[in-house]
């Protein structure tokens, strides 16, 4: 599960009985659970893209530290100093 984005977000709906806030968990890349329509294709998409977006985010992130890496590493070879 290393490059799986983990997504333990509550569902940002309330409850019609009593107003109070839902206590479930949201569906992997949306706002809400399944009962207050995380299973809906319009929300499912846009989770599925969020998703994207985020891991797409953490690759970038990931080359930007390997890119700092290497550069330091060259740095130390030819002696140039920051």
């Amino acid at each position: 599960m290393a490059g799986r984005v983990l997504w333990n977000v509550p569902c940002t709906a309330h409850r019609t009985t009593d107003g109070l806030p839902c206590n479930a968990w949201s569906v992997r890349g949306a706002t809400v659970c399944r009962v207050h329509g995380g299973m809906a294709p319009w929300v499912r998409r846009a989770a599925a893209a969020r998703i994207e977006l985020l891991e797409t985010a953490r690759r970038m992130n990931g080359l930007r530290t390997r890119m700092r890496d290497l550069i330091e590493q060259v740095e130390q070879e030819t002696g140039r100093w920051t």
